[in-house]
């Protein structure tokens, strides 16, 4: 369902663009780039994402990697880190690439876009003994919106409450 969501939110963003729909959705641009929207709904070895990064790259097509949201959106279970993310390989080489993760709801279409985090360390104490740990926080901490309020700015997937951090991290 978020394949076919996102197809039709493409068509809405993208009306003079010619879009074709195969294991991703091509946008084709008036002025002769093209973008991928590619929808990842299922695990992927790292070394796996990189090859198809790469291929997306040398063909000259721009991947834009939108992640399920159920897979992929996780967040700590413990009580001294509430609200951490727990990013993988994936998300994390997203983010290192592009500066963005993107992830979608495949149910309620929520669009969570990440910016920005704060590293935080936190002691963790197991069998009586403390250790040190890194969690990651969004910052800010709700970055989403329903997808149908999404738009893009300067080639990046923004929503109200993230245009102006984008368009800041842009600038730099």
């Amino acid at each position: 369902m978020s394949r076919h969501a996102l197809h039709i939110w493409l068509i809405h963003q993208f009306p003079d663009a010619q879009i074709e729909k195969g294991d991703d959705i091509r946008v084709n641009h008036t002025d002769g780039s093209q973008w991928a929207f590619i929808y990842l709904d299922e695990k992927m070895p790292l070394n796996m994402w990189y090859e198809h990064q790469d291929q997306y790259t040398f063909a000259g097509v721009r991947p834009i990697w939108i992640l399920d949201a159920d897979l992929y959106l996780r967040y700590s279970k413990s009580k001294s880190a509430q609200g951490a993310r727990l990013r993988n390989h994936i998300p994390k080489a997203i983010f290192s690439e592009t500066g963005f993760c993107y992830y979608l709801a495949k149910r309620t279409r929520r669009l969570t876009i990440d910016v920005s985090f704060k590293t935080k360390e936190i002691w963790i104490e197991k069998n009586g003994h403390l250790f040190p740990h890194l969690y990651d926080f969004h910052d800010p901490f709700h970055q989403d919106c329903d997808l149908e309020d999404a738009f893009f700015v300067s080639g990046v997937i923004a929503c109200k409450r993230s245009e102006t951090r984008i368009l800041n991290k842009l600038m730099k």
